[in-house]
């Protein structure tokens, strides 16, 4: 309880599961802040998320770093996959138990333009697995945080359908809680596994569709500024190569 005296100079490390070191490094340092909606928790948002310790919240020109959530089986696994030009280097699922069972970040280069840049792919848990409970899902959601501690500059909300309520919740407790309010700018809803992805009139009833479908879809989609991008990145073993090269050009515009 706020005032109760229960914060105090920690002496003892903090053990983290899913094999995060416990052991801060001399020159960083890592907070995370929960408190009420409006109590004042979130920090300034530019281009990445600002952090504390004295590291630099101002991301390199030629780096970038994205957060994929979403649900287990939505094609989060298979975006990021996508964006990494790789058939496995993360592992996919297709069923109710996440392939994802703790957060995995990758790091690539890519080419655009006439220049190289370095990308950083943190893949987090699929929400809603069935073997874990809602507080181990979003504990394990909360370790992006460490991967992200030098900033983000896209969030992407994976989505194959329609929105779910865990996933309603899952999101509220990453910007209230994890990242603050200011994250939703950086943030863009990702609808994979639509075949017509490039036909604007498809898309467009798709939206109004999700609307209407779902208080889960308002929830999130009343609080995301940007608009909803529409890919399709079956797994590679299905085919359509195309498909997938076409998604990860819409992907990484967006970076």
């Amino acid at each position: 309880r706020t005032g109760s005296g229960k914060s105090s100079r920690v002496k003892q490390r903090v053990t983290l599961p899913g094999g995060m070191s416990d052991v801060p490094s001399a020159s960083s340092r890592t907070v995370v802040l929960i408190g009420r909606t409006g109590s004042g928790k979130s920090s300034r948002v530019k281009q990445r998320v600002t952090l504390p310790g004295g590291m630099s919240d101002v991301p390199s020109a030629s780096s970038r770093t994205v957060v994929l959530i979403g649900r287990t089986g939505s094609g989060k696994s298979s975006c990021a996959n996508t964006l990494a030009n790789s058939l496995d280097m993360f592992p996919e699922s297709e069923g109710s138990v996440s392939k994802t069972k703790y957060v995995q970040a990758k790091e690539v280069t890519f080419e655009w333009g006439k220049k190289t840049y370095s990308l950083k792919i943190v893949d987090t848990i699929g929400i809603g697995d069935t073997k874990l409970s809602d507080e181990e899902v979003y504990t394990r959601l909360a370790h992006a945080c460490h991967e992200c501690r030098e900033g983000i500059n896209a969030v992407y909300f994976v989505t194959g359908g329609r929105f779910t309520i865990p996933e309603a919740d899952a999101w509220d407790i990453l910007w209230q809680v994890l990242f603050g309010s200011e994250i939703l700018n950086f943030t863009t809803i990702v609808r994979t596994q639509f075949r017509k992805f490039r036909d604007a009139k498809a898309t467009k009833q798709d939206i109004e569709d999700m609307k209407t479908e779902s208080t889960a879809a308002l929830r999130i989609m009343h609080n995301v500024k940007n608009p909803i991008m529409y890919v399709d990145n079956p797994p590679a073993d299905y085919g359509a190569t195309q498909n997938r090269k076409d998604s990860r050009s819409i992907l990484l515009t967006h970076l």
